[in-house]
């Protein structure tokens, strides 16, 4: 029957006029390209971002590791990942506070012993207010905004009192087939038939170990092999930054959710990843050693910081965040109590007076004693927000009880040891130049 409708069909689409013909020719593509996007579509949905379990006939909540499955289905590994498990239902007595970012508030390249959650958990512990509070993490490597609205969607249900978020790294680097081009269409179809080619072995997994390498280094280094990131497809990135940023904020103003926003920041006193030229065709290490001479030679902080982050912006291998990402901030209706400067809060604390080793272990992640300053900052503005009350002593005590607990231990310090010297392979393991010596 069906076979007879096909010709009659056919016969049908013969008699017409050439006109007609190539009409009716066009929109039998534009069908069949609409139906194969959706079909495309409904194979590529990824499951919740969190999953339940019987604990003792309690409901628990974990975060949901097969979506990471699906949407890095390119690799042969999840990235490295920081989360807690929860119950369901919330005490009305306890605070559930959500810490979203990516590989630095999760402890990289330390454990999830150093993460923000567990240090920001010791202070309020030897402040006798943990019992008050439960902090969950969501963090993963290579986070970015895209998935964060996603997960606050998945988050709310789960009456959180206070969702703090790690935003700007990433920002560039899309992961269905490691990389979308920045700026075009994103097809599911072209999506699914790459997961096919993934799953049928026609194209080989990236591969990498888990414990030791930074996701985060590794990806700038593929997409830069693949992707020319050309100054149009950068402000793609920034448009879609601001997109993104902007439906975060609508939706935690909507739902009258309490939440904190931390701007960070970068070492800028490394030099540039790849020598690259600027616009005014000097060499990216000779405007670095310009900065270096404007701090040392002349102690101008101020021009130096300038010329630093001049060289920050020709980073070949995107790794430390585009000033167009933070200057987003600026241009969403933020609350301003929202808003947590740990980037003025790093130059101020910074021997130099710019962000630099005394805070960092490297290009983007902070040291022990970096993420003890943004530890003992979030923990005065979790107190305000949710009006947990520290006591003068408390307040005066928080920096002496980072000093004493929040200490690295011997563990950490191999484990640190380990995965920085993978990391410093992968930035110099390039096939151009690469200044950082």
């Amino acid at each position: 029957m069906s076979g007879t409708i096909t010709q009659t069909s056919l016969k049908k689409i013969k008699s017409l006029s050439k006109f007609k013909k190539s009409i009716t020719y066009i929109l039998i593509l534009i069908i069949t390209i609409a139906l194969l996007e959706i079909f495309s579509a409904i194979n590529n949905s990824t499951p919740n971002w969190f999953k339940e379990y019987e604990n003792n006939n309690e409901i628990g909540i974990s975060f949901n590791l097969d979506v990471l499955e699906a949407n890095f289905y390119s690799f042969q590994t999840v990235p490295h990942v920081q989360t807690k498990n929860f119950d369901k239902a919330k005490s009305d007595s306890v605070k559930r506070v959500f810490i979203i970012g990516d590989a630095s508030p999760s402890g990289w390249p330390y454990s999830a012993n150093q993460s923000l959650a567990r240090k920001v958990e010791a202070i309020f512990n030897k402040c006798n207010l943990d019992n008050e509070l439960e902090l969950i993490p969501i963090c993963f490597a290579g986070n970015n905004s895209d998935y964060i609205v996603e997960i606050i969607q998945d988050v709310i249900e789960y009456g959180p009192d206070l969702i703090i978020i790690f935003l700007g790294h990433n920002e560039i680097y899309k992961h269905s087939d490691l990389v979308t081009n920045i700026g075009s269409i994103n097809s599911n179809f072209l999506d699914f038939i790459n997961r096919l080619s993934y799953s049928a072995n026609l194209k080989q997994k990236h591969a990498y170990n888990n414990k030791n390498d930074d996701f985060e280094i590794l990806l700038p280094k593929l997409v830069s092999s693949k992707v020319a990131l050309t100054e149009e497809k950068q402000m793609k990135v920034t448009e879609n930054f601001h997109k993104n940023l902007n439906e975060i904020v609508e939706i935690f103003n909507s739902k009258k959710l309490q939440y904190i926003i931390p701007i960070i920041t970068d070492n800028l006193l490394l030099p540039p990843t790849i020598n690259v030229e600027s616009q005014k065709d000097l060499h990216a290490d000779i405007i670095f050693n310009n900065a270096r001479m404007a701090l040392y030679r002349d102690g101008n902080v101020e021009k130096a910081k300038e010329l630093f982050i001049k060289t920050k912006e020709l980073d070949e291998l995107k790794v430390r965040i585009p000033e167009s990402i933070k200057n987003v901030y600026k241009k969403i209706l933020i609350d301003e109590n929202a808003i947590v400067r740990i980037d003025s809060l790093f130059e101020m604390e910074s021997d130099i007076g710019i962000p630099s080793d005394d805070l960092f272990l490297d290009y983007i992640h902070p040291n022990n004693d970096g993420l003890n300053l943004i530890a003992i900052t979030l923990v005065k503005e979790i107190s305000n927000k949710l009006n947990l009350v520290l006591n003068h002593e408390d307040l005066f005590r928080i920096n002496k009880i980072a000093e004493n607990t929040l200490k690295i231990s011997t563990l950490d310090s191999n484990l640190v040891s380990a995965r920085l010297s993978d990391y410093k392979a992968n930035i110099y393991n390039q096939s151009t130049e690469i200044i950082y010596e």
